[in-house]
């Protein structure tokens, strides 16, 4: 998650682009928490810049901003206070969506696991539509569920649940067929992080 803030002097508003890769699927979440949220300024607008990217602006009072000259170079300070309420919506938004991503993935590492457990874990995903999140090792895993930072980036490839793909895995999962699997997805996977 990256929050860069920014400040548009004719409008006399802070704008903040929050970028993360929830936003694909929860922008609409997002944009609700902001604009529902009683502590957040009126005519707060919420935006979809791109497909990971919101930005958030909303009007603030000429006391808020304070302008500082350094070697002829004009830079903008703003009151850390009136930013508090976005970064607690922003944490809670993070929280939430963390939240449903891992209640409806099941992980299938590759390596490090093993079999007899992805043949019942698939058996598991199955029965409650689960999507499939394929990682290239175990310890991946073990370090996100250990980890206290929250950190979400694995070597992946997610297979949504009804697909001919899905199917497959599944198959070869039951199947105790770790190799043709690894042969299937191997090659597709991508170190991304899921924040």
């Amino acid at each position: 998650m990256n929050v860069q803030p920014g400040y548009d002097p004719e409008k006399r508003c802070v704008t903040l682009n929050v970028e993360s890769n929830l936003l694909r699927k929860y922008f609409s979440n997002f944009s609700g928490m902001i604009v529902d949220d009683p502590g957040v300024p009126k005519n707060t607008e919420v935006t979809q810049i791109d497909e990971v990217t919101a930005q958030i602006s909303f009007p603030i009072d000429d006391k808020s901003v304070v302008k500082m000259v350094t070697d002829n170079k004009m830079s903008i300070g703003i009151d850390p206070s009136s930013l508090s309420v976005f970064q607690t919506i922003i944490n809670s938004f993070i929280g939430s969506a963390l939240k449903k991503e891992l209640k409806t993935t099941e992980f299938i590492p590759l390596y490090g696991y093993p079999k007899e457990n992805l043949k019942v874990d698939i058996q598991e995903a199955v029965k409650n539509k689960r999507k499939l999140c394929i990682i290239k090792d175990y310890s991946e895993y073990l370090e996100m569920s250990e980890s206290k930072s929250n950190k979400y980036i694995f070597h992946q490839i997610f297979v949504e649940f009804g697909t001919h793909e899905y199917t497959e895995a599944a198959i070869l999962l039951y199947n105790e067929k770790l190799e043709e699997l690894r042969e299937m997805f191997e090659d597709s996977l991508k170190l991304e992080d899921w924040c």
